[in-house]
C-alpha cells in the first residue's frame, strides 16, 4: 500500500493530478492539455480557498497547492446561482484524511522527494461526521525554522481548521482568551518528546492580539461599466481595528489600536452624488462602441431609463437644439436643475456656474437616440455657426475640439463652405465634446478641493501618446477620465461617510491619483486610509461587525507558535460548501444579527 501511495505522489508531481484509493489529488495550478471545464472548476475553488485563508486567518496560500477530496464524477464549475462549488459527497471522512496524513508523514520522514515536492496539500474533510468539526487539514513547508543544533533537518507544519458552530453573542465565553486558547497552542508531540518542554512551559508567556472588521456601507452595482467590470460588483466601506492586546471575545478598544478604513468605490451607485457624472461617462462609453468589433453604438436610452416626468416633457431633439442655439450666451446656462439636487450633493460636488458653447451643447446632444438624429442636429449647429454673427457662442481658450475650432473661425465672419459630415466624424465630434466637458468637471472639482495644482492634474492628460491614431487617443483619454471618476467616487465616499479633516481626505485623493498615473484602470481597487480611533469611534457604535479574530501566540526556546480564533457573521466557507450549521441545527436564539460562526486554526510543527 505504501508503494501505491508513493506512486500516486510521483504521478501528482509529474502531471498535476493523481488518484490514491478513492481520493482525487489535484493541483490548483493550470496544467497543459487541461479541459476548460476542469480549469474553471479549479479557478473557482482556489479563489474561494484563498479568500477563506486570507480573510479569516491572515494566511496566504499558493496556487501550487494540491487539493484532496473524494473522487466523485460531478465536480464542475457552477453558474452564478450555485450554492457551493463542492457538495458533501466530495468531502473526506476524518478517518480517511488521517490515514492519508499518516502515509504522507511516513513518506516525508523517509525524505521521499515526491512527497516533499507535493507540499502544500489541502485536505477537505466532512464536518458532518467528525466530532472535532475539522474541515481543512493543510500541510505545508515550515516558513521559519526555529533555532536548532541539528543541521540536516526538514520541517513541515500541519494546520487544522475547525468550525465548532454558530453562537449567539450572549453565549460567548467570558473567560479570558489566554485561557480559552491554550488547547490550540499545546503541541505535546513536539514539545514533550523531542525538545523536553513541559506542558506549562510550552504555553507560558501567551499573548493575544485582536482585529475587527466593521461594515459601514455596501451596495451591489447592477449596471457597472461594461469595459472595466463584469456584472454585479460590490462597492463597500469597511473599517479595520487592530489591537496588540485583547482579553475577551469581541472586545474592541482604543487601547493600543490602529485603525484603517478600506474603501472600494465602484462607480454606478445611484445614491452617490457622483451618479450624474457616471451616467455621462457611460454615455461616452456607449458612443465609443463605434470603434468596437461590431461597430454598434449603444445610445443613451439603451443604458439609461428616463424618469416618467422627464420623458413626458421631452421635446424632439431638433427643437431642443434650435432653442439652445437661439438662447445660448444670452442667458445664464447652468448645469442641471438645482431644485432636484439635494443640498448635501451640492456641498460635496459644487456645480460649475459657466459652460462654454461645446460643453453646453454636449448636455443637449448627449440624449440623442440615433445616428440620423445626431447628423440632423449637428448639421443644424454647423449651419448656424457658419452663418456668423454669433459672438455669444463663447469658447474656452484651451478648447481644442473640432467644433470649437469652427466657432473660433466664425468669429472672423461667415464661413462660405462647410464640408459634409460623415457619420463616423459626427460620433467622434460628440465624443470629443463630452470628454472635454467631463475633463473640465473633474479638474474643477479637484482644483477646488486644493488636492493638486491644475498643472499637476493636467499631467494625467498630457501623458497621452501623440504619435497614435485618433481612435487610440480617444480611448486613452477616456481611460484617464475613468480614473478621475474613480478617484472622484473615492473623494465622495470620504467626505460623505466620515468627518475626516480636509488634509486627510486630500492625502488619500492625491495618493490615489498619483498611483493611477502609471497603472491600468482597476475599478475593483481598494483604497486604504489610516486614521485614529477617535476619528471613527462614533461610527463604530452603529456599524455592523463582520468579523472579529484573535491571534494567540507564545514563544519559547523552540520558536514561536500561533493559533487563531475567528468569529464571523457569514458562514466562513460560503460558496465552497453548503452551510451545514444553518441547515442541521435548530436554535431558539433571536435572529437579531448578533450570532457568529466560530472557526479556529491551530498548527503543529513536525521535524524529521
Amino acid at each position: 500500500m505504501m508503494d501505491a501511495f508513493a506512486l500516486s505522489l510521483n504521478t501528482l508531481v509529474s502531471s498535476g493530478a493523481s488518484r490514491w484509493q478513492d481520493l482525487a489529488l489535484t493541483n490548483f495550478k493550470p496544467q497543459p492539455n487541461e479541459s476548460g471545464v476542469v480549469a474553471a472548476f479549479k479557478r473557482q475553488q482556489f479563489s474561494l480557498v484563498k479568500n477563506i485563508f486570507a480573510t479569516n486567518f491572515d494566511e496566504s496560500v499558493s496556487e501550487d497547492m494540491t487539493a484532496v477530496y473524494l473522487a466523485t464524477a460531478h465536480q464542475r464549475p457552477r453558474d452564478e446561482d450555485y450554492d457551493s462549488v463542492l457538495s458533501t459527497d466530495d468531502l473526506l471522512p476524518l478517518q480517511k484524511a488521517r490515514e492519508f496524513l499518516s502515509f504522507l508523514s511516513v513518506s516525508l520522514a523517509k525524505r521521499d522527494p515526491a512527497a516533499m515536492k507535493s507540499l502544500p496539500i489541502l485536505l477537505f474533510c466532512d464536518v458532518h461526521i467528525n466530532r472535532q468539526k475539522i474541515f481543512f487539514i493543510h500541510i505545508l513547508k515550515t516558513a521559519h525554522l526555529p533555532k536548532c543544533d541539528l543541521r540536516d533537518i526538514f520541517e513541515y507544519t500541519v494546520q487544522t481548521i475547525s468550525l465548532p458552530g454558530r453562537f449567539h453573542e450572549s453565549k460567548l465565553p467570558t473567560k479570558p482568551l489566554s485561557v480559552i486558547g491554550r488547547p490550540l497552542l499545546f503541541q505535546p508531540h513536539l514539545f514533550n518528546s523531542v525538545n523536553g518542554l513541559g506542558k506549562d512551559e510550552c504555553v507560558k508567556n501567551l499573548s493575544v492580539a485582536s482585529s475587527s472588521r466593521f461594515l459601514l456601507y455596501e451596495t451591489t452595482i447592477l449596471d457597472p461599466m461594461r469595459k472595466f467590470l463584469s456584472l454585479l460588483q460590490k462597492s463597500f466601506i469597511t473599517i479595520d481595528v487592530a489591537s496588540s492586546h485583547a482579553n475577551t471575545a469581541l472586545e474592541c478598544t482604543s487601547r493600543m489600536s490602529t485603525v484603517t478604513i478600506n474603501i472600494c468605490p465602484i462607480p454606478g451607485d445611484i445614491r452617490s452624488p457622483a451618479f450624474k457624472w457616471y451616467k455621462d461617462l457611460t454615455i461616452i462609453e456607449g458612443l465609443l462602441e463605434v470603434f468596437g468589433p461590431e461597430r454598434q453604438i449603444i445610445w443613451h436610452t439603451a443604458g439609461h431609463v428616463m424618469e416618467d416626468e422627464e420623458a413626458e416633457n421631452e421635446e424632439p431633439m431638433i427643437k431642443q437644439v434650435e432653442k439652445f442655439l437661439n438662447t445660448f450666451g444670452l442667458q445664464q446656462f447652468k448645469k442641471g436643475d438645482k431644485k432636484n439636487t439635494a443640498e448635501s450633493e451640492l456641498v460635496i460636488l459644487p456645480e460649475r456656474s459657466e459652460f462654454d458653447f461645446t460643453e453646453a451643447l454636449w448636455k443637449v446632444l448627449k440624449k440623442v437616440q440615433s445616428l440620423d438624429e445626431l447628423l440632423q442636429c449637428l448639421k443644424q449647429v454647423r449651419n448656424k455657426i457658419a452663418s456668423g454673427g454669433n459672438p455669444n457662442f463663447w469658447i474656452h481658450s484651451d478648447n481644442r475640439t473640432k467644433l470649437a475650432k469652427l466657432v473660433k473661425s466664425a468669429y472672423e465672419g461667415p464661413i462660405t463652405s462647410v464640408p459634409s459630415l460623415k457619420p463616423i466624424h459626427a460620433v467622434c465630434m460628440l465624443i470629443e465634446m463630452g470628454m472635454d466637458c467631463m475633463q473640465r468637471d473633474y479638474l474643477h472639482f479637484f482644483g477646488q478641493q486644493h488636492v493638486l495644482s491644475i498643472n499637476k492634474l493636467k499631467e494625467h492628460f498630457t501623458k497621452i501618446p501623440t504619435d497614435v491614431s485618433e481612435e487610440a487617443k480617444m480611448k486613452e483619454r477616456f481611460n484617464v477620465i475613468v480614473k478621475f471618476h474613480h478617484i472622484l467616487e473615492l473623494s465622495v465616499k470620504c467626505m460623505g461617510h466620515f468627518s475626516l479633516n480636509k488634509k486627510k481626505v486630500n492625502q488619500v485623493v492625491e495618493s490615489g491619483l498619483d498611483g493611477y498615473l502609471h497603472t491600468e484602470v482597476d475599478l475593483n481597487r481598494v483604497f486604504t486610509v489610516d486614521v485614529t480611533y477617535k476619528d471613527v469611534d462614533k461610527i463604530l457604535d452603529v456599524a455592523q461587525r463582520q468579523l472579529w479574530k484573535a491571534l494567540l501566540y507564545t514563544e519559547n526556546r523552540n520558536g514561536k507558535n500561533t493559533a487563531i480564533m475567528c468569529w464571523t457573521k457569514e458562514f466562513p466557507l460560503k460558496k465552497l460548501v453548503p452551510d451545514y450549521i444553518k441547515t442541521t441545527t435548530t436554535t431558539t436564539e433571536p435572529d437579531d444579527g448578533k450570532s457568529y460562526y466560530l472557526s479556529t486554526l491551530k498548527q503543529c510543527i513536525h521535524a524529521c
